[in-house]
């Protein structure tokens, strides 16, 4: 527990509100609530938290509503070990503002944290 407290913590928590509405998975956002459990997003203007559940590692996943043309830092949280992996140092949506999720390092559950530069 202590590991997502100070996951939370470093975050503008007060601005996240949830938003499953911003994910598509396998290219449709009604997909979404055929996975069990599904995967879930916290969102506001510059920052967007998707949790990914264990199982879901083949699942693809994009999220919506990123600021098209804009740079994005994106990194994997382990909630396990409360270590950090970074994917890219910069992301940049396609025109309609949606990024394909990356492969997960493994089929655990894992957090991808996305900001905007």
């Amino acid at each position: 527990m202590i590991v997502l407290k100070d996951f939370f913590t470093a975050l503008d928590w007060p601005s996240l509100e949830p938003r499953a509405d911003r994910l598509e998975v396998s290219g449709k956002a009604e997909e979404r609530e055929r996975i069990c459990p599904a995967p879930a997003c916290l969102a506001g203007d510059e920052l967007a938290v998707v949790y990914v559940p264990a199982g879901n590692a083949a699942v693809p996943i994009a999220i919506a509503g990123l600021q098209a043309g804009a740079a994005h830092k994106t990194r994997w949280f382990d909630p396990r070990s409360g270590d950090w992996t970074d994917i890219e140092t910069r992301v940049t949506p396609t025109d309609d503002g949606t990024w394909q999720l990356p492969e997960r390092p493994d089929n655990n559950d894992w957090v991808l944290l996305v900001q905007g530069a």
